[in-house]
């Protein structure tokens, strides 16, 4: 699922916190059934989104608990690497979970450095995560 970029306000924080927890892989019939990630779409579409000429930081945060096809990692890297040149960020939360299989903290981090973002390892604090992949300075 994606969602056009959107300045959060005050006023629109529950309309985002219902986006996010409406982010459940139960409620698609045609959900990823393998262990790779499909991050390469989710990395494009990212991109691809208006984002507004005049915001300070252009930062996207990939979080994911399994890396992405082998097939697809050197295109994920190039398209990091591209938002980076064009100065934005790519970060990485990694949440290990009982599916996780392979490197997929490793390919994160390979992720975070070819994109200029900041990786983390998951935390109990989920939000906590996240604002430590935002706030890299």
């Amino acid at each position: 699922r994606s969602r056009p970029l959107k300045r959060v306000t005050r006023a629109n924080t529950q309309e985002l916190g219902n986006f996010v927890r409406g982010m459940r892989a139960r409620n698609y019939t045609n959900c990823n059934q393998d262990q790779p990630e499909a991050i390469d779409l989710a990395l494009r579409e990212a991109i691809s989104n208006a984002w507004r000429p005049e915001a300070e930081r252009k930062v996207i945060v990939i979080v994911s608990d399994n890396p992405v096809r082998s097939s697809k990692r050197a295109q994920t890297f190039s398209d990091a690497a591209s938002f980076k040149g064009r100065g934005g960020r790519v970060s990485a939360v990694f949440v290990r979970t009982q599916s996780s299989q392979g490197d997929g903290a490793g390919y994160m981090r390979q992720l975070t450095e070819a994109g200029g973002g900041e990786f983390v390892l998951a935390s109990s604090s989920f939000l906590g995560s996240i604002l430590l992949a935002l706030l890299k300075d």
